[in-house]
């Protein structure tokens, strides 16, 4: 059964007060802010990254972001922007950065 409302009931959006979301941050700085905290999953301190490549980009655990969100160091969007990056994750799961600013 279809409702009829009058026309001054129909609620409208206003456009000037409505935004669209924030665009995701890189990866990159996702981990930059996330490097802020410490690891969920394994000991990395503040400041230092989960897994040493040597000759490449560091590596941080999805148990260090998950603590990061829940720190307030990134929102749930950056955190869905990461396990994006994974695919298939556990907290053990190791993500690179990527200096270069690339998602």
């Amino acid at each position: 059964m279809i409702s009829w409302r009058p026309q001054s009931q129909i609620v409208m959006p206003n456009p000037t007060g409505t935004t669209s979301p924030p665009a995701a941050r890189s990866l990159h700085e996702i981990c930059e802010a996330a490097w802020r905290g410490p690891c969920g999953y394994c000991s990395g301190q503040p400041g230092e990254p989960c897994a040493y490549s040597g000759t490449g980009p560091d590596g941080y655990h999805v148990g260090r972001f998950a603590a990061a969100l829940k720190a307030g160091l990134i929102s749930g969007d950056d955190l869905i922007a990461v396990v994006r990056e994974a695919m298939f994750f556990t907290l053990s799961t190791v993500i690179y950065d990527a200096p270069d600013g690339a998602r």
